[in-house]
């Protein structure tokens, strides 16, 4: 799915967000081998994820 610049891709291990604005000259391409090979960290604190409001 696309939101504004960011991807978000589905993969075996979860959701990646790409910024797009990040990869000027860069292509996107299907690959062979290992799947999901970009490094990926959870987040500890699943609180520091919640939004309440944006004011």
């Amino acid at each position: 799915a696309a939101a504004g610049p960011d991807l978000h891709l589905a993969t075996e291990r979860g959701v990646v967000v790409l910024d797009t604005r990040l990869m000027t000259g860069w292509e996107l391409v299907p690959t062979e081998g290992e799947p999901c090979a970009v490094p990926v960290r959870e987040f500890r604190d699943a609180a520091a994820g919640v939004q309440d409001g944006l004011f």
